[in-house]
């Protein structure tokens, strides 16, 4: 199915409206700085591997190469798939799951929020939840529900899921207990989206769609903050999902920035990998040289250093 991008870039419209409302929950002080827009990385080379998907909302790497892709519907919230696509551009539908987000894989398998619907934000209504498929078979067994426009998603230890809502009331992460249970996670991180964890520390870094400025937080594991990473402009850049590499680089799709920006963690400092990336949505490091990206386009685009 081929998407409209005008429809495509409605939907982000509508979500952007919704998490722009005033919230109440104040954060603590920032601790990153802002010194104007990043310049390019520069190295970064590109091709598109796929393209004709309806919105692509995120994107996941396998270990044997290949990619896992949630694909949504902007007219139809009940619809949606996982596909897996290999990095030749070869396509194959895992199973359907109605308004797909954010994807952690686990083995031979991978956990992908459902419900992720502006509709779900619009009517505050808990129709999403978590899926954990089979990738061998495509079976899905139903991990937790009662979430709202559940959309990033991350593990943690002990069988525990992070996951957030970018838009409405309450957007911010809840944590998903192994049992299924759910409870707010750091109230304060608003508008929150993707999720990664750094193995070595714990930590978190959650990026904040819809905020002045857009920014990436890092916390604990309890949603205590260590560092902020403020993004330059003059309107929220949209920060969507993101990905942490091998070497510790840390990789963020800005939908309304329409690029994809390199962090480095230790630094703060950024680099701008590709600029005019219309409408990304979310990053998969597979190595510190290879970059996959998505977009409410329906393209997934590889980005190669070197």
């Amino acid at each position: 199915m081929r998407v409209r991008p005008l429809a495509a870039l409605l939907s982000l419209a509508t979500v952007a409206a919704l998490a722009l409302a005033p919230t109440a929950a104040a954060a603590p002080p920032a601790t990153g700085s802002l010194d104007g827009p990043p310049p390019l990385c520069g190295g970064w080379t590109s091709r598109v591997v796929a393209s004709g998907f309806a919105p692509l909302e995120n994107i996941a790497a396998l270990p044997s190469g290949d990619l896992l892709l949630s694909e949504t519907s902007v007219s139809r919230p009940d619809q949606g798939a996982l596909w897996r696509l290999t990095p030749g551009g070869t396509r194959h539908l895992v199973t359907p799951i109605p308004s797909p987000g954010g994807i952690v894989v686990d083995g031979n398998q991978a956990y992908v929020t459902f419900g992720n619907s502006p509709p779900s934000s619009i009517l505050n209504t808990p129709t999403g939840g978590i899926t954990r498929v089979d990738l061998a078979t495509g079976q899905r067994t139903t991990v937790a529900t009662g979430l709202v426009m559940p959309n990033g998603l991350g593990a943690l230890p002990g069988g525990r899921l992070l996951t957030t809502r970018g838009a409405g009331a309450n957007n911010h992460p809840t944590l998903v207990e192994a049992d299924g249970t759910h409870r707010p996670f750091a109230p304060w991180i608003t508008s929150s989206n993707g999720i990664a964890r750094d193995p070595k520390s714990g930590d978190l870094f959650i990026a904040r769609s819809f905020v002045h400025p857009g920014e990436v937080v890092r916390v604990t594991e309890r949603g205590e903050l260590v560092q902020r990473y403020p993004f330059a402009g003059i309107a929220p850049v949209g920060a969507d999902d993101l990905d942490l590499a091998p070497d510790g680089k840390l990789y963020v799709a800005q939908a309304v920035g329409a690029r994809v920006v390199q962090i480095d963690p230790s630094s703060g400092a950024q680099c701008v990998v590709a600029d005019q990336q219309w409408v990304a949505t979310s990053i998969a490091a597979t190595d510190a040289n290879t970059l996959y990206a998505t977009s409410l386009l329906g393209t997934v685009t590889e980005y190669r250093r070197g």
